[in-house]
């Protein structure tokens, strides 16, 4: 086998694309749980596609867990991964967790996302969601985004010392499908004191609107050859 290119990452506690060329079990990180019947696999988004996605398919009634620990992090840890509900069916809940106990969650039914405190924000049906969870241990609260927008600072459900584990549930009042793929979790540090500080907006004198458009193609990390 020749490998093309090869990607080294640091800094993160987990990062998981799921590569797979073919149908195959969740990697031994993964523990598994269920109720009712569900099948889950990683495989390719589409026959020869090289980006792989995780699958559950779950029938009326059923639950399934998927659960991944990782080293423990107090301060702001941060968690991300992509996710897509293609019809209704089924709930998606999303768990930051330490020492067993669940200490934030986020839920999508299909639209949009909740938590414990009620509705966030809306989005567009059968279109992959990006949901970062940053949750801050020292203030017990987490900041929520969902595709890279700010949605809302919440509290904590559970005051925690630190986080050591995701939950992905998907639980399903009648038979539905989840995928997922890009998982990873990562402390967040504090900015530099000389960071680049806050714009400060001019008064608008001549009608026109200040703005900026931002190539995704470019962003660190999700580009081939600017990773």
């Amino acid at each position: 086998m020749f490998h093309a290119n090869l990607k080294l990452y640091k800094n993160y506690l987990f990062n998981d694309s799921f590569v797979a060329k073919y149908p195959h079990a969740m990697p031994e990180d993964y523990c598994v749980s269920r109720t009712g019947t569900a099948e889950i696999l990683r495989r390719p988004y589409r026959e020869g596609s090289e980006y792989t996605v995780c699958e559950i398919a779950g029938s009326s009634g059923s639950a399934t867990v998927v659960s991944r620990r990782f080293e423990k992090a107090g301060g702001v840890v941060g968690y991300e991964m992509k996710y897509l509900l293609p019809e209704a069916g089924g709930t998606l809940t999303v768990s930051l967790a330490g020492a067993g106990k669940d200490i934030i969650s986020v839920s999508d039914a299909l639209d949009g996302i909740r938590y414990s405190g009620g509705a966030l924000r809306s989005h567009s049906q059968n279109v992959w969601q990006t949901l970062r969870i940053e949750a801050d241990t020292d203030t017990d609260t987490a900041l929520i985004r969902l595709n890279g927008k700010v949605v809302s600072r919440v509290p904590f459900d559970t005051a925690a010392d630190c986080i050591d584990e995701v939950k992905i549930a998907f639980v399903c009042e009648q038979p539905a499908i989840l995928l997922f793929t890009d998982l990873k979790a990562f402390p967040v540090p504090p900015l530099p004191e000389d960071y680049v500080p806050e714009p400060v907006m001019p008064e608008k004198k001549d009608g026109y609107v200040i703005g900026m458009n931002i190539c995704s193609l470019w962003r660190t990390g999700s580009h081939y050859g600017w990773d």
